[in-house]
């Protein structure tokens, strides 16, 4: 969608991606909160970002390729029937000295132990609003580890 200067209303989504440095390192955050109440849609499109999310997060594994952590994403937003509004998959970015880096979340190359990545899948309605949800993510030998610490309940305010 495109900036506007409107005065958030009760029922509007409002998505937030936000960033700091720590000691050198970047961190990456994006999440969803509606103003009120949310209404079954809203909570219906939040649940299915935050399913394909965690089944992205659960692909990463050493040695598998890096593009089936996308692809597991997106499938779970495709059998929702949100196919045609995924703005950029189900994957990310690599993250560290720089917000956008290396690895690509794509790709037939292999995990390796100590990728630090983004996770962010998106569903994004036109003339409704969108979701998305993001976290860092390190995968450690023993598999993913979320770095990000904020809740990912659907917060109302």
């Amino acid at each position: 969608g495109s900036l506007t200067h409107r005065r958030l209303e009760v029922g509007d989504g409002v998505t937030i991606d936000c960033g700091t440095t720590y000691n050198g390192y970047c961190a990456d955050v994006t999440r969803t909160f509606v103003v009120g109440k949310a209404d079954d849609r809203q909570r219906e499109v939040y649940q299915t970002v935050l399913d394909a999310q965690l089944a992205a997060i659960e692909a990463m594994e050493v040695g598998r390729p890096r593009g089936e952590c996308a692809a597991r994403g997106m499938e779970v937003i495709c059998q929702r029937g949100f196919a045609d509004y995924m703005v950029h998959g189900a994957g990310g970015h690599g993250i560290g000295l720089e917000v956008h880096e290396a690895p690509a979340t794509h790709g037939d190359e292999p995990w390796v132990a100590g990728n630090v990545v983004t996770i962010e899948p998106g569903v994004y309605i036109p003339n409704w609003g969108g979701v998305r949800i993001e976290d860092d993510v390190v995968l450690t030998p023993q598999g993913p580890s979320i770095l990000t610490s904020v809740s990912k309940e659907l917060l109302e305010v």
